[in-house]
């Protein structure tokens, strides 16, 4: 699929997660700014809708950079390393690629929430914590960006497909493998490796800093604390 089609999926993809994400979280997280409910992410009990719904947006943002590093270095790239252009600078050069790109699909999200809000007309109620929502912006684009530089760094062993499918089994597998240890309370440094909950930064998150921190220190807790 070329890369216009790609961005269409993505788009609709937004608008999906947007509009069923708003609604099931306005009345609850009425604190929240609308157009920044994405950094929610699933509450600590995985409630399998909600995990959906994040999941459709995190696929299709998967699959749109599916290849990106494979193709070029196999395509138009094995001209500039035949040219001896450096191999670990090229790839450099598209690790930051992705980089910037996450950056405009991070205000691309922001401002289809912020349509779909502003369509139904809800209003953030109270004051917004400005430093708070920065936090939670930083860590939900560092998360993603490991997720995916992930999966390019998979494309040089494996075939970009079999990358995608191990980063996104493993995105699920985080997601719900946290829920369980949220419930029963065991095995809780495991949530160290468990990378994608990072990104859900209100009450998930919440719940692993509270969790860790009466176990081993919590290295984010200076971004995380409120």
């Amino acid at each position: 699929m070329k890369i216009k089609g790609k961005f269409l999926l993505l788009t609709i993809a937004v608008l999906v997660q947007s509009y069923s994400i708003v609604q099931m979280f306005q009345p609850v997280y009425h604190h929240w700014p609308a157009p920044f409910f994405f950094l929610l992410g699933v509450e600590p009990e995985t409630i399998y809708i909600v995990l959906l719904m994040w999941y459709v947006v995190f696929v299709s943002l998967s699959f749109y950079f599916l290849g990106n590093v494979s193709e070029n270095l196999h395509g138009f790239g094995k001209y500039m390393l035949i040219r001896n252009f450096s191999k670990t600078k090229f790839i450099l050069n598209q690790y930051i690629a992705i980089a910037v790109k996450l950056v405009g699909f991070f205000f691309l999200q922001a401002g289809v929430y912020y349509l779909v809000a502003t369509i139904m007309r809800l209003q953030t109620s109270g004051p917004v914590d400005v430093s708070q929502l920065i936090k939670a912006s930083f860590i939900y684009y560092l998360t993603l960006l490991v997720l995916l530089l992930l999966q390019m760094m998979l494309e040089l062993f494996v075939t970009p497909q079999n990358a995608l499918l191990f980063v996104n089994m493993y995105v699920v597998f985080s997601i719900v493998f946290a829920g369980v240890l949220f419930t029963f309370k065991r095995m809780q440094p495991l949530l160290y490796v468990l990378i994608p909950n990072f990104m859900m930064v209100c009450e998930r998150i919440s719940t692993m800093n509270s969790i860790l921190s009466s176990t081993i220190r919590w290295p984010l807790s200076f971004y995380l604390s409120s």
